[in-house]
């Protein structure tokens, strides 16, 4: 009989039931009737997650920059803390009491028969780590708040006081918290800080980080503030979320959450209000407890900042994060674009490269570079002329003498850190020397046919085509060999000039005839692996010694020219595998295409190759005519 309804349909209906219920059942098509008739409604629950007295002061509260005068926080801070005023307020819903939900993003529930949406309103995220009063303080997530581009992204940057390991349920299961840093510091920490420790209490699978000394309402230690930044960067950027913080939340946490904010691009009033809602927690009655933005603490800290350069305050945090901690535009960049939701503005820094140059050009033209990044150029005289005048400064301090190479006219500046000028000069010298380069299979780097009196001289030299090795360099100035003090290695250098340069150089094949030997009207004996006498044969591996043996590692080829290797087996051509101490293993009569003990012989026009698939020590004896034209090479071609 066939079916009045399709299986995926009831299937679907079935699913729609139980989200709406938030059960697990399984029905049959006479009980979803019922079933859905038992639904009571879905429910859109919208309720302020936040505190009242928080929302007012978040909404009635806006400071002047300019004036840090005045604090309007123990006007809604009660003088002695409400913790009611610190936590998040809960909802229920199908039974359970929900906290820590991302404000104003609906989120589907469904338990207890009732299903629906959660949707807490306002932008401040506190946090609730666990139940009841050793609980963390003062927690809560640095989303919500506007700046460059759009509002900061909730769950990534958490602030608070110390935790234990009773705070992982939350933190890490609920928030998926994966680094911790501790800003309290390991040295001159107060008593009550004596559990910091060099691992996470949230778990060893938590990335744990604290610096030697904290950094409290101050831009100092550099050190820690580039152990802090890089930590936070490289995590956002990554998605991984951090949590951070010191005992209460309140002092080195809200100088970390500072710099941080500032290069969101928030506004200060925001920021000193981040800093301020820490007084929910901690009270209004006394200097000591409350967070005030007008008190000597919080306004060293904005003084601190402001000393740094940069047109805002923004500014000023990317330019202490960059130009004192070491991050790159780059970081920044990235950190603003993880950070928000919406699209910041790129930032740059950038600093002008001024040129005065009389004679002579530079291949690098940028006339501003990123603040931190490097700068390279070569600086060239014009024809017939020589550079002799060359002075480099940064930030208006000469750097000549570490980014500026007399030799090669190399300007290399590894980390552009102020305004860069470049001033050279070149002109006709006075006496003017020839350079003359007798070069066989091999490149000179500097291709000036001239260099003046007096001027430096430097030059690479390298193989060129299949040649792989230099031969011996030979220099020369006003005829007089100085080889010895001007050459080292492949490059040639010399100080100053003061006749005519000849440089002399062949690159060759590397030969290894040249260490293991050739042994002239020899044949190799299969049974016993020794040389025996055998005119118009010669073998390759002079003597049965292990300094004689030709060592082929899985993959190498060996080439031989000189010498040749008959199309079938003659037993012309011998060949013997030894061990590594000379010890005959095995030996054959090789042919063109044969494979023996895992080694590939061939001959094409006058060369002849032999492969190894494992590790060998070989000898070879073949037909040959003259054994001082034989040449062997491994891996490098034969021309």
């Amino acid at each position: 009989m066939k079916k009045l309804y399709e299986e995926a349909s009831v299937q679907d209906i079935a699913t729609a039931i139980r989200e709406k219920t938030g059960g697990t059942e399984t029905y049959k098509i006479a009980q979803m009737g019922n079933a859905v008739r038992g639904i009571t409604g879905a429910e859109d629950i919208a309720w302020h997650q936040c505190p009242e007295a928080v929302r007012n002061y978040l909404a009635n509260v806006t400071y002047d920059p300019s004036d840090y005068s005045t604090s309007q926080i123990a006007n809604y801070a009660p003088a002695a803390a409400v913790v009611s005023n610190h936590k998040p307020i809960g909802q229920t819903a199908g039974g359970t009491v929900h906290y820590n939900e991302v404000p104003n993003v609906p989120t589907p529930f469904a338990s207890g028969g009732k299903a629906g949406t959660l949707k807490p309103l306002d932008t401040l995220r506190w946090i609730r780590t666990r139940e009841g009063s050793a609980e963390a303080w003062n927690v809560r997530d640095l989303g919500g708040w506007a700046c460059d581009g759009g509002t900061v992204k909730y769950g990534l940057l958490i602030r608070g006081g110390r935790i234990s390991s009773a705070d992982r349920a939350v933190l890490v299961g609920q928030l998926g918290v994966q680094h911790e840093i501790d800003l309290r510091g390991k040295e001159n920490r107060p008593s009550y800080d004596d559990e910091v420790t060099t691992e996470s209490p949230l778990g060893n699978d938590v990335w744990f980080t604290v610096a030697d000394k904290a950094a409290s309402y101050a831009l100092t230690p550099v050190a820690t503030w580039q152990l802090y930044l890089r930590c936070v960067i490289d995590a956002v950027t990554h998605r991984e979320p951090v949590y951070f913080h010191c005992t209460a939340g309140a002092d080195r946490t809200a100088t970390l959450a500072c710099v941080l904010e500032g290069l969101l691009g928030m506004s200060q009033s925001d920021i000193d209000k981040d800093y301020e809602i820490t007084t929910f927690s901690t009270g209004s009655g006394s200097d000591q407890n409350a967070r005030r933005r007008n008190e000597p603490e919080w306004k060293k800290l904005i003084n601190a900042i402001n000393a740094v350069s940069g047109d805002t305050f923004r500014d000023k945090c990317v330019h202490f994060a960059v130009g004192t901690c070491g991050m790159s535009m780059a970081d920044i960049n990235a950190y603003r674009a993880a950070m928000t939701d919406g699209t910041p503005e790129t930032l740059h820094w950038y600093q002008t490269i001024a040129k005065n140059l009389t004679g002579c050009t530079i291949s690098n033209a940028a006339s501003q570079v990123e603040y931190g990044e490097a700068y390279t150029a070569i600086l060239t005289a014009d024809s017939g002329k020589a550079l002799n005048s060359v002075v480099i400064k940064m930030g208006g301090v000469d750097i000549t003498a570490t980014a500026y190479s007399v030799f090669s006219g190399a300007i290399n500046i590894d980390r552009i850190t102020g305004a860069v000028s470049i001033t050279a000069s070149a002109s006709v010298p006075s006496v003017l020397y020839s350079i003359t380069r007798n070069l066989t299979n091999c490149a000179s780097s500097n291709t000036a046919d001239t260099a003046a009196e007096g001027a430096a001289y430097t030059t690479t030299l390298s193989p060129t085509g299949t040649f792989k090795k230099l031969g011996t360099i030979t220099v020369t100035m006003g005829g007089v060999d100085i080889s010895a003090s001007a050459v080292s290695g492949s490059t040639i250098t010399i100080a100053n000039v003061t006749g005519n340069i000849v440089i002399t150089c062949e690159a060759v094949i590397t030969n290894i005839i040249d260490t293991i030997g050739i042994s002239a009207d020899t044949r190799l004996s299969t049974s016993t692996g020794e040389n025996k006498a055998k005119v118009g044969t010669a073998t390759i591996g002079a003597n049965m010694d292990a300094k004689s043996l030709i060592h082929l590692a899985a993959g190498d080829t060996l080439r031989i020219k000189g010498m040749s290797l008959s199309a079938t087996q003659d037993r012309q051509s011998a060949a013997v595998r030894y061990s590594e101490t000379a010890e005959i293993i095995s030996a054959d009569y090789p042919y063109n295409g044969r494979h023996w003990s895992q080694i590939d012989f061939a001959s094409s026009g006058d060369i002849v190759t032999v492969t190894a698939e494992i590790n060998s020590y070989i000898r070879i004896s073949m037909p040959c005519a003259d054994t001082s034209a034989v040449i062997a090479t491994i891996n490098e071609p034969i021309t």
